[in-house]
């Protein structure tokens, strides 16, 4: 009858890639601690790094929309020299313009 496999939890391969990342003991003696083939610790690296990439999407840039333009609200008040006062609380940019012009033509 054959060896049977062992299997390992992802836990103990993590910790086993976290010590060998650390650089504070060889790969191989690591390997020999927990009674392993120092390459069962390299593919377990690869592995490790190849799930923590992030995958690229396609991505399509498209040119931005022409600016709408936006109405606002502005508050306007005329004094005349006669004392009397013209004021308006809330008027679009082209209300505003059109009064501006009926004034400014009498």
């Amino acid at each position: 009858m054959g060896k049977k496999r062992r299997s390992y939890s992802a836990e103990f391969k993590a910790a086993c890639v976290a010590e060998a990342r650390q650089k504070q003991s060889s790969v191989s003696s690591i390997a020999r601690r927990h009674g392993l083939n120092h390459n069962l610790i390299f593919k377990w690296w690869r592995e490790a790094d190849a799930a923590s990439k992030t995958t690229l999407l396609p991505v399509t840039i498209v040119p931005p929309a022409a600016p709408t333009p936006q109405s606002t609200s502005v508050a306007l008040s005329v004094s005349f020299a006669d004392g009397a006062c013209l004021r308006i609380e809330s008027a679009s940019d082209a209300m505003v313009l059109t009064i501006l012009d009926r004034l400014r033509s009498r």
